[in-house]
């Protein structure tokens, strides 16, 4: 499985336990600058760490949301989410999901930040 095979898998992942649909309230990568109520899975490094046979990596989800209550709300489903495990997946946080003030395109949003460290077995 190539890196790019791995965050469509992620993204496709964590619409259906976030229960998000693609290219609408969730994005593979950064997410777009024209939405707003939605969030991008974004592999951000390569950490293999002490080991390399499981190659490790750091995972991003980026969110914003017009409705601080609806973050909030996101936020805690995220958490809930998490870890995850799976016979070649491990995703655990890395440290707390955050949520923030923020503004877009003029008007005041709350966004969502969860680091998270992902182990994928068969990964090229």
């Amino acid at each position: 499985m190539t890196i790019i095979d791995l965050e469509k898998d992620l993204t496709n992942l964590f619409a259906e336990q976030l229960e998000l649909i693609v290219d609408q309230t969730i994005f593979r990568g950064i997410l777009p600058a024209s939405k707003v109520d939605a969030i991008g899975v974004h592999v951000e490094d390569f950490d293999t760490d002490n080991a390399p046979s499981i190659p490790a990596l750091t995972l991003q989800l980026l969110g914003r949301y017009s409705d601080r209550d609806q973050a909030l709300s996101f936020a805690r489903k995220i958490d809930a989410a998490l870890p995850y495990y799976s016979e070649s997946l491990t995703i655990l946080k890395v440290g707390s999901i955050a949520t923030y003030p923020s503004t877009h395109k003029g008007k005041d949003v709350t966004g969502i930040s969860a680091n998270l460290s992902v182990r994928a077995k068969n990964l090229d």
